[in-house]
């Protein structure tokens, strides 16, 4: 259910999921991770849009957004996802936005070649 004071800035929202963070003694690293999600997320979308205007939509256009720039690959797109979806799933808990799935994106796995038997003797061996 949306509350009332729906008219809450994404920017004030995220101030405040931050201080929420660090009053719970988050790691550093982590709420440095969510910062820099957020800040890259807000190149595509302004802060000062209301948090009841983040949807499903918006998310679906910051990924074709990402993919557009062409220097980011689908597991660092959904890096910025997950941080964005701790912060979406805060504002749904609060009742700042109506519930909605972040969707991550399908990552090929690469698997590496391993070492046949004696590419492994010889790097034994030349390790003694």
């Amino acid at each position: 259910m949306l509350q009332t004071n729906g008219l809450k800035t994404i920017d004030e929202a995220f101030e405040e999921f931050q201080q929420f963070h660090k009053i719970r003694d988050l790691a550093e690293d982590t709420i440095n991770s969510y910062d820099g999600s957020y800040k890259i997320f807000t190149k595509y979308y302004d802060g000062d849009n209301l948090c009841s205007s983040l949807n499903r939509q918006v998310m679906d256009s910051f990924i074709l957004y990402l993919k557009g720039q062409g220097t980011v690959n689908n597991l660092s797109i959904n890096s910025y996802l997950k941080n964005m979806r701790a912060f979406i799933n805060y504002c749904i808990r609060l009742g700042y936005i109506e519930e909605f799935k972040v969707q991550l994106l399908t990552v090929e796995k690469n698997i590496k070649e391993t070492y046949t038997d004696s590419e492994l003797m010889i790097l034994l061996k030349n390790q003694m």
